[in-house]
Parts: C-alpha cells; sequence; structure tokens
C-alpha cells in the first residue's frame, strides 16, 4: 500500500484524544441519547416550533450536531491511518457525507443551491454521485444568489456535471471574467483547476492541485476548520481529484499527476483507484429506535 510523504501523526494523537467519543458504537450510544432527548422534546405540551412540522427522523437531524456527524468521519481518519485501511476512510466518508447533507438540507431549506458547493466537492471525495445530484439537479438550473465565489465555482460544477454547452459556455465565461479581479491565491487555483478540467489540460490541473494542497491548511473559508481532523485529510484535494475521474476519459485522467502533499492521502486515492472509484459502504447502520435514520443511505 503506497504511504504518504508526511503524516502529523503527533497531532492525530491528539485530536483523537481528545474525541468524546471514540468507536461507532460510541457514536450510537450518543446518537441514541440525542433520541431520547428528542422524544421527550415532543412528548410536551407544547413542542417547539421548528420541530412542530417535521417528522421524527427530520426533526432529529434538526436537534444532532455538526459534532455529532463529524465524529464518524475522524473515527475514519484516525483508524484508517493506524490500520493502514483506507477502505475504513472510504466507508466514513459515505456514512458522514450522507448524514450532513440530510441535516444541511433542513437548515438550507429555501436558499440558492451554491451553498451546496464545497459539500458536492466532499461527496466527490467518497465518490457518492447520487448525492451529488441531489444538490446539483439539472432542473435547479445555474445558481444565481450567494457569494460570487460560490457561484463562480458551483456554476463551473454543475456545467460538467451535466455537461451542458451553453451552461458550461456561460460558466466559463463568467469565471474568466471573476479572475480578472483581485482574487485570493487558492481561490485562483481553485477557479483555475476547474477551467483546466473543463479544458481538459492535465497540466493546469496536475499544476493547479499541488497549489491548492500548498495553500489548504491556510484557507480558512473551506471548512472554517471547525473540525481539526480536516488539517489533516484534505477532502477538497481528493474531491477535486475523483472529480477529474468521473468527468475525463481514463487515458486522460491518468495524465494527471497526484500531488505529494501531507494533506492528499495517497493509501486512499490508490484504493479508490483500485476499486474504481466506487461509492464506500454504510460505516455505521443504525436499528431500533434510530432506524428512520437509514433513510440516509435511500
Amino acid at each position: 500500500m503506497p504511504t504518504n510523504p508526511k503524516i502529523d501523526k503527533k497531532l492525530l494523537d491528539k485530536l483523537y484524544a481528545s474525541l468524546d467519543v471514540k468507536s461507532v458504537e460510541e457514536c450510537l450510544v450518543r446518537f441514541r441519547k440525542r433520541a431520547r432527548k428528542l422524544d421527550e422534546i415532543l412528548a410536551q405540551e407544547q413542542v417547539p416550533e421548528h420541530l412542530s412540522k417535521l417528522d421524527r427522523t427530520d426533526g432529529y437531524f434538526r436537534i444532532i450536531s455538526p459534532s455529532d456527524i463529524e465524529a464518524l468521519l475522524n473515527i475514519g481518519i484516525h483508524d484508517a491511518f493506524y490500520k493502514n485501511n483506507p477502505k475504513l476512510l472510504n466507508d466514513a466518508l459515505y456514512s458522514y457525507n450522507r448524514l450532513s447533507f440530510y441535516r444541511h438540507r433542513l437548515l438550507a431549506s429555501g436558499t440558492d443551491h451554491c451553498i451546496y458547493f464545497n459539500q458536492v466537492i466532499e461527496s466527490y471525495a467518497g465518490n457518492d454521485l447520487a448525492l451529488v445530484l441531489k444538490m446539483f439537479p439539472q432542473g435547479a438550473g445555474l445558481t444565481k444568489n450567494g457569494h460570487k465565489f460560490s457561484i463562480t465555482c458551483a456554476n463551473l460544477l454543475i456545467s460538467l456535471i451535466h455537461q451542458d454547452p451553453k451552461w458550461l459556455d456561460e460558466s466559463t465565461g463568467k469565471a474568466e471574467k471573476y479572475l480578472t479581479q483581485k482574487v485570493g491565491k487558492f481561490d485562483r487555483s481553485l477557479i483555475r483547476y476547474l477551467l483546466a478540467l473543463i479544458q481538459k489540460d492535465t497540466k493546469g490541473m496536475s499544476k493547479e492541485l499541488a497549489e491548492i494542497c500548498t495553500g489548504y491548511k491556510r484557507a480558512t473559508w473551506v471548512h472554517e476548520f471547525h473540525n481539526p481532523f480536516l488539517k489533516i485529510l484534505g477532502l477538497l484535494p481528493h474531491g477535486l481529484y475523483n472529480l477529474a475521474f468521473h468527468t475525463l476519459p481514463q487515458k486522460t485522467f491518468n495524465e494527471i499527476q497526484q500531488p505529494h502533499h501531507e494533506v492528499f492521502w495517497i493509501p486512499l486515492a490508490a484504493y479508490q483507484q483500485e476499486n474504481h472509484f466506487r461509492t464506500g459502504e454504510k460505516f455505521i447502520v443504525f436499528d431500533g429506535e434510530l432506524d428512520g435514520l437509514n433513510r440516509i443511505y435511500q
């Protein structure tokens, strides 16, 4: 199995030691506590308005915290590193992305779909194409409202995903115009990577992907690093790399050089390539009072 150029094991150990839950079983215990709390709330004479019109499962997604979901990814990162088993991480990505989406869609109801830009890239890191299409369905078209950078990147992604010639022309033109303005180095590399992908420019893609890895830890907007484990594993560069596989002919994709950087986990990329960039399996399965949560896998 290929190895990474460098992994900050000291930081990984420190972060793992700080976790409240350190296994999938302990995550299930926490999820059950949240479920009992929800039942207590729903049994009240006056149910809070934000829960009153939701079914029990959606109500559950409203009361769990991001850290409840991130715990699964963090355990997957730690265990995959130390057991030298990237399958664990691939599976953790599947469950993490699914749970994140179902929680996010409730909180983001009524907003423009450009807000899913970063989550779509994370879904590509796990090769969950079905989930990508839930966030960027063809019928929703291009995005219009939101931060200019998010709109620019989201529309390039949507155009690539659906291979719509008109959208490709429009999103490419607007992205090139956006780059004539004052844009940060990291943001510029990300847009240039997507433009190079549209143009099938593998040299340009290799260069920009390396730049993205170099600037990743300083790009706080990516995850705002509320989850410090994402300073060890870069879901963004992995997602961008996998996006290329799902977009380009195999021969062209093979010309892309993988970045030699600590946030790009080479064993994960190798495992995914060996398994034809398939979605992982369920890292966590819910039963009993939590059975309704299995809808995330549908």
